[in-house]
């Protein structure tokens, strides 16, 4: 994240070939994908993964105030989908406290009612 507003980045050429087909396609090199990963690590910069993660992105970042710290809490229908979200906060540097019992018995009651 930069200082004052989040920077959203789409980079075709990650794999070897992805980078042919950017040469091909634009006539030019795309360059090392680590380089790349390093500058964005550096500045902050949010790497998405497809267009439709892009999308996703702008969204939320438009429509959402932006978080003061690193930690998230998670609720889903599922473990499953809620260990794999865990899984991709931890690797971008976010804590995922457990929920307060309260949050608990708030979520299960709503499940209940739904």
């Amino acid at each position: 994240m930069t200082k004052k507003k989040p920077v959203l980045i789409l980079k075709s050429g990650r794999t070897e070939a992805g980078k042919r087909a950017t040469a091909s396609h634009t006539g030019s090199l795309s360059g090392e994908d680590r380089i790349y990963r390093a500058a964005f690590a550096q500045t902050g910069a949010i790497r998405a993964e497809s267009l439709s993660q892009l999308i996703d992105l702008a969204r939320v970042f438009t429509t959402q105030p932006l978080s003061k710290g690193n930690r998230l809490g998670i609720i889903t229908t599922s473990g499953s989908l809620g260990a794999l979200s865990t899984d991709v906060a931890a690797s971008n540097g976010l804590t995922v406290p457990p929920l307060s019992s309260f949050v608990v018995s708030k979520a299960r009651k709503y499940r209940r009612i739904g």
